[in-house]
């Protein structure tokens, strides 16, 4: 991932942690995962790994974003705890543009989504990836999965 070198990859809950774990192991970089506790349909408390953030790039990984509400409340954590930068990478990006702008307020510098949804911040085609996922079932390959970063 050329954008953000060595950067510490975190998913916002646990729901994240195969898809963070699974792009941490395919760009070499370390990663860890927050907790979320829900209170309500948009009332959650997130809780942030116990790893070191300090001055570090992070990218908060997940596989959709709608509300922002999360990543938002992990992207003022994380720059509350010394992270130099806190950017964005979805799957799926159905964020309107008015959480687009809260999650910037809240500290998210870049926000970076495949074309899986058409948005205006993709930045990632997946239409190799998915037309080799026909050849996975003849031939046994090894495709990535959809939680790529941009390179």
């Amino acid at each position: 991932m050329q954008q953000r070198p060595g950067a510490l990859l975190v998913g916002p809950d646990g729901e994240s942690a195969q898809w963070v774990a699974q792009a941490a192991a395919r760009h070499g970089l370390e990663h860890a995962v927050c907790t979320k506790e829900r209170h309500g349909d948009r009332s959650v408390t997130i809780h942030l790994p116990p790893v070191a953030v300090q001055g570090r790039a992070v990218v908060l990984l997940d596989d959709m974003a709608s509300t922002g509400h999360t990543l938002a409340q992990a992207a003022r954590l994380l720059l509350q705890d010394g992270a130099a930068s806190v950017d964005v990478a979805v799957t799926h990006a159905l964020i309107d543009a008015e959480a687009l702008a809260a999650l910037h307020a809240a500290g998210a510098g870049e926000f970076w989504s495949t074309d899986c949804v058409a948005h205006p911040t993709n930045a990632v085609a997946m239409a190799v990836a998915l037309a080799r996922g026909g050849q996975l079932w003849g031939s046994g390959a090894d495709i990535p999965g959809c939680m790529c970063l941009p390179d």
